[in-house]
């Protein structure tokens, strides 16, 4: 599933060590062969399976604590931290004028 909110997303990085594997090299077309079912191995175990977890605990657990919390007021706050900044400089130069 992919979740977007408030006009940004959450992207998810993951590393994974995979275990080393033997293939038996009879000829090539079974060399082949036990190489792709070992990258299918890989893929549903060690790839697949942990990540799976991760999405089901995601609504629940890990999005609600990078959730921004609604202020008292129920109103959004532009979180623009560009216009927070040009804001706070005016304000800095209007007292230093008066």
């Amino acid at each position: 599933h992919a979740h977007s909110f408030e006009n940004g997303n959450v992207q998810i990085k993951s590393e994974t060590e995979l275990p080393t594997a033997a293939i038996e090299n009879t000829n090539s077309s079974d060399l082949v062969e036990g190489i792709v079912t070992q990258i299918q191995k890989w893929d549903e175990e060690c790839v697949l399976q942990p990540l799976h977890g991760v999405y089901q605990d995601m609504s629940t657990d890990i999005m609600k604590k990078m959730r921004r919390v609604m202020p008292v007021t129920r109103t959004r706050f532009d979180w623009n931290v560009e216009g927070h900044r040009f804001v706070k400089a005016v304000g800095a130069d209007m007292k230093g004028k008066h």
